[in-house]
């Protein structure tokens, strides 16, 4: 089911009558043709006792229908956000916080899920997230493979695949992985995300492309240090405060719990982001790094 929330969401109407297990919460701009991946997944992933938070900020193009078309298979609770103005990139952190507290305070979550729209878990992610071992840390942080256009133009092709296909295939990263024999060919070495480097790290990854925390956790350490500055500032801070508050982490070893990270850098492809990486550095080195801020997390923010 598709439920239209208003933004001042804490006014005393009741939003749901369930108690949801996983809430999955991200915030997007014109991303609707990533989407259709993402949402696919989900709606083949989750159950009845999990849903999907999106904040939509002022979005132009049919995120709201992509919402809608796969809401039949699924609960999501839709937030068409107009604070801002036309056309102004904010980083998805100057309104996470609202999608987090919304799941915690209105929906009775046992776990919030925060993660971007191009972000496509994998057939076991879920698995991992409700495992007796994911229970025994704060944050469970997943490995995320980035796609390069090369190789993203061949995913929306498979996966397309996929959703026409009546038989057992799934959309294993491992099977994807097995169509391209040249996977590691393509893109950075450098990068973080690349398989090269996904591959052969062994210690947890620390990004929140896709992490989970119980709502205890959530209310312990708080959100998003906010910021309107679009990029990495919010991953460096949140990085920051979990270390110097402690807070253990995992990452599941098993590759189909990891997820996709489809390329939403390319011009051509996608709608063109105002990422400025040094101010994004100077920015992080600034932003508050108290590890403990529950009040970022208040539902009297969303009050009227």
């Amino acid at each position: 089911m598709l439920y239209h929330i208003d933004p001042l969401w804490n006014n005393g109407k009741q939003h749901s009558n369930k108690q949801y297990r996983n809430v999955v919460v991200f915030g997007t701009y014109n991303r609707a043709h990533l989407m259709r991946q993402s949402m696919y997944v989900y709606s083949e992933s989750l159950t009845d006792q999990d849903c999907v938070v999106v904040l939509d900020d002022g979005s132009t193009d049919d995120t709201m229908e992509v919402c809608a078309q796969y809401s039949a298979n699924m609960d999501v609770f839709y937030f068409k956000l107009a604070d801002k103005e036309p056309g102004e990139w904010r980083d998805s952190a100057a309104f996470l916080n609202m999608g987090i507290s919304f799941a915690i305070h209105a929906l009775s979550a046992q776990r919030v899920i925060p993660t971007h729209p191009e972000i496509v878990p994998g057939i076991y992610t879920f698995a991992a997230i409700n495992s007796d071992a994911a229970a025994s840390f704060d944050f469970v942080m997943f490995r995320g493979y980035y796609l390069p256009v090369e190789l993203q133009l061949r995913y929306e092709a498979y996966i397309n695949w996929v959703k026409s296909w009546h038989g057992d295939m799934d959309w294993s990263i491992q099977t994807f992985k097995a169509l391209c024999p040249d996977w590691y060919l393509y893109g950075d070495q450098y990068h973080d995300f690349h398989p090269i480097n996904l591959e052969s790290d062994p210690n947890p990854f620390y990004s929140w492309i896709f992490c989970s925390a119980s709502a205890e956790t959530w209310n312990r350490y708080g959100g998003f240090t906010e910021s309107n500055v679009w990029g990495a500032a919010a991953d460096l801070n949140f990085m920051a405060r979990r270390g110097k508050g402690g807070f253990t982490i995992a990452t599941p070893n098993e590759v189909d719990a990891w997820v996709l990270h489809q390329n939403h850098d390319d011009p051509k492809y996608n709608t063109v982001t105002p990422r400025n990486m040094e101010l994004c550095m100077q920015t992080a080195a600034i932003l508050d790094e108290t590890p403990c801020q529950p009040e970022l997390l208040n539902p009297e923010r969303w009050k009227s």
